[in-house]
């Protein structure tokens, strides 16, 4: 899942190079994380039962 995320929302111009970076082990998890500390929006998330 992280693998096809990062190569959704990359720059065409750039899959290429992101494909290369993904080949090493972890890197989509970590790739993933920071991308989503810098762009995904904060959520206050509640759970009830």
């Amino acid at each position: 899942p992280a693998h096809n995320y990062l190569m959704r929302i990359v720059a065409t111009e750039s899959k290429e190079a992101l494909a290369e970076i993904l080949k090493r082990p972890g890197a989509a998890l970590q790739l993933v994380s920071k991308v989503n500390d810098i762009y995904a929006p904060e959520l206050e998330i509640e759970v009830k039962n």
